[in-house]
């Protein structure tokens, strides 16, 4: 077994690596400021080696779908080869993230090769950045980057890329996003082909599966600790000019899995909210397996105990060409907090709030204002929870944006930013920058009013390119998951 800890060890170290060359050579926010990203090496028989994550959104979507790629690739493979998918109905979750593979030969034959997960700042929706609150089809949100040969044996191709640019309204840094997510794939490859090399195939494929069979076996131990009766829950979230909406789940425990079965949740509705059956399986686990996931190594064997059942045509499995930029921020809590009020129902104490609906703020320069525009995806507050303040665990490791940062790279002044008293942070921001315009979303629900947000003053629910004049104060409330208090 130590054997087998020594090569997983590698192995993990490969996949955080990537996740550190990537931010440091990536341009968008949400790889580098927000932590968006997922690592991962696969084994050729596309089972899952090892994945690195901040965010547990992307815990089925990376293998699901570098599954898909590799299926619509089958026989036409090549060494230099660069594979690439952004699509909701192909694996994904948010229309925008794309997956990258680098396939690596070793002899012949793919052994080990290296994935990456990352959200793009713009590809084609109909207003700036990834979030579109008023869209009702896929297409509203992004191109439908179905999978995609980016290079075909080494050779880049000058026609994908084209397009791609082409469709973004940020064109140099999708540029260097895809080159950055490309480079941190080939040195990765470049390792796992050392290590191969080293310890030979057979001995890192026996050992890779102890591992994961390993990560199973600590699983299941934390699901034997779960209650036998099964417990029900349920979670509602509201959002302007579409009501409540239900989620509603039974969680059963088997002699060795765990079921969560999310018959009688609403719905898919005509809204950007309909969360894919990968993210929803994700934001499903997370408070099951808590803080197991910062213990566990995540692979193959972490998620072969959980079986997630979602109905068809419902928000968790929405038929195609649904909308999807805004199931994770919103349904995804929802989720989570019906899977925390099912284990509770059925007895089990250690489950804390994971969950945590906040203000959602995308600013940009004018549509049509210039050839390459200015994205500002703000993150200027927490939420606070029982265990501190900060973002929702469902949030990742998302950093709070500095007021210094604010104002010299994006012309905001913080006017003020502390707690409210009895409840959660609030921030007003003054614009010095100039005409800007903002999606927002502020959806309440899960037992605690969501964060409010306001211009001058006027309460803004929802909206799609709201003007921000120069000299406008934006005002976010963020709620408290603890019942308030001052501090």
């Amino acid at each position: 077994m130590i054997g087998s800890q020594i090569i997983h060890g590698k192995l993990a170290a490969v996949a955080a690596e990537m996740d550190e060359k990537l931010r440091r050579t990536a341009r968008s926010p949400g790889i580098t400021e927000q932590h968006a990203s997922a690592t991962a090496v696969f084994a050729g028989d596309l089972t899952l080696a090892t994945q690195h994550q901040s965010e547990p959104g992307h815990l089925f979507a990376m293998r699901a779908s570098v599954r898909r790629l590799f299926d619509y690739f089958a026989f036409d493979l090549a060494e230099g080869d660069v594979l690439a998918v952004a699509d909701p109905f192909h694996g994904g979750t948010e229309p925008q993230t794309l997956t990258l593979v680098v396939p690596h030969f070793h002899d012949g034959s793919i052994v080990l090769f290296p994935a990456v997960r990352a959200p793009l700042a713009d590809l084609a929706g109909e207003y700036p950045g990834a979030a579109h609150p008023r869209a009702f089809e896929v297409w509203q949100e992004s191109i439908r980057l179905t999978p995609v040969k980016l290079h075909r044996a080494g050779m880049p191709q000058r026609d994908v890329l084209r397009l791609l640019g082409r469709n973004s309204r940020t064109p140099a840094v999708l540029a260097a996003d895809l080159d950055a997510m490309i480079g941190t794939c080939r040195e990765a490859g470049a390792g796992l082909a050392a290590l191969l090399r080293r310890h030979g195939v057979d001995a890192v494929m026996r050992m890779t599966a102890d591992m994961q069979a390993y990560s199973r076996r600590l699983v299941e131990r934390r699901l034997a600790a779960l209650p036998r009766q099964p417990g029900r829950g349920e979670a509602r979230i509201g959002l302007d000019g579409v009501g409540t909406l239900t989620v509603r789940v039974r969680v059963t425990r088997g002699d060795r899995d765990l079921i969560l079965d999310f018959d009688g949740t609403d719905e898919a509705v005509s809204a950007a909210v309909n969360l894919t059956p990968e993210a929803a399986a994700a934001f499903a686990v997370t408070p099951v397996l808590g803080g197991l996931l910062e213990s566990v190594p995540v692979n193959e064997g972490t998620l072969a105990p959980l079986q997630c059942r979602l109905p068809e045509g419902s928000l968790l499995r929405p038929p195609f060409p649904a909308a999807t930029s805004l199931g994770a921020r919103i349904t995804g809590h929802a989720v989570a907090a019906s899977v925390t009020a099912a284990l509770r129902a059925a007895g089990e104490d250690a489950c804390p709030d994971l969950h945590g609906l906040e203000p959602q703020v995308s600013l940009y320069s004018p549509v049509g204002s210039a050839a390459e525009s200015k994205l500002i995806p703000l993150h200027a507050g927490f939420a606070r929870s029982a265990q501190g303040w900060g973002p929702p665990a469902l949030g990742g490791r998302r950093r709070l944006a500095s007021a210094e940062e604010l104002e010299m790279r994006d012309g905001l002044r913080v006017l003020d930013r502390g707690w409210r008293s009895g409840g959660g942070m609030r921030v007003r921001i003054l614009n010095r920058r100039g005409l800007l315009e903002g999606n927002f979303v502020a959806a309440g629900g899960l037992g605690v009013p969501g964060g409010g947000i306001e211009i001058d003053g006027r309460p803004i629910a929802e909206g799609v390119g709201v003007a921000l004049a120069e000299g406008s104060v934006l005002g976010l409330e963020f709620p408290s998951w603890a019942g308030g208090g001052d501090g």
